[in-house]
């Protein structure tokens, strides 16, 4: 048996192995410190905020108090356009009689929707109001259209969002004028912006029988089209930039969030 001679550890070689340990704790340190700042920045109080529930059932359909912004402007929009347009808020102001039929400060849109069958492009419809009720700040009111499927049979796969307020209830209760059809144009977006209920743009399948109601493709949303990209343009300095911070993450994300 021959003894084995000590291997020799150039100078060169151990610099590098300690540049390699210090640089692996710097990444290790760097991974912790931004998982914490992700998390105290999405919550401070570690819990899912409501925003990202805003889909499910949710009694509480006012938003956290808590004062942190999201970490997304999308996410930020559509949480400050809840607290002030959901049932709760409407509820709240007609209790205290700040929101009647004589006093009614706000203006309306109607989204409809059915599911579950073609429920793809008809919610993707009822998305772009939604998406057009926020860029114009207007109160969006849901109403069901029945067709083969009756409102049970999509509440019972798609639950609907309890934030949102019913055309039904509040059409009585405000005394409000029927909507009026908008082509969100930007030769007629002045007067289109007086009326006090619209209906925004629908597929062809969404009220087919209506004639007055404008239409786009399946495919269509707020800034796929040259109309809808000058229309905006034309809008008040503080809806452009809603559009903008809506379509931050852009549509993909958006349409994903709501």
């Amino acid at each position: 048996m021959t003894n084995a001679r000590p291997s020799r550890v150039s100078g060169r070689n151990v610099a590098a192995l300690a540049l390699a340990i210090i640089l692996v704790t710097l990444v290790s340190t760097a991974k912790r410190k931004v998982f914490s700042s992700v998390k105290s920045s999405v919550n401070p109080t570690g819990s899912v905020p409501k925003v990202y529930s805003s889909h499910l059932d949710d009694s509480n359909a006012r938003m956290p108090k808590e004062d942190w912004i999201p970490p997304f402007r999308p996410i930020h929009v559509l949480q400050r356009f809840i607290q002030q347009h959901s049932q709760a808020t409407l509820q709240s102001e007609w209790l205290s009689q700040e929101l009647t039929a004589s006093t009614n400060h706000r203006k309306f849109a109607v989204a409809y929707y059915w599911c579950p069958q073609r429920a793809g492009n008809i919610l993707n419809s009822f998305l772009n109001t939604v998406v057009w009720s926020i860029i114009h700040n207007r109160t969006l009111f849901w109403m069901y259209l029945n067709t083969s499927n009756q409102e049970p049979d999509c509440q019972a796969v798609l639950r609907r969002a309890s934030w949102l307020p019913s055309y039904q209830e509040w059409r009585d209760k405000l005394d409000l004028t029927e909507m009026v059809p908008v082509a969100n144009s930007p030769i007629t977006w002045e007067t289109d912006q007086q009326h006090p209920v619209v209906l925004y743009p629908q597929i062809p399948d969404v009220l087919y029988h209506d004639k007055s109601i404008s239409r786009n493709a399946w495919s269509d949303h707020p800034l796929n089209t040259k109309q809808y990209q000058n229309y905006i343009k034309q809008l008040p300095e503080e809806f452009q930039k809603t559009t903008t911070d809506l379509y931050e993450q852009g549509k993909e994300f958006l349409y994903g969030m709501l």
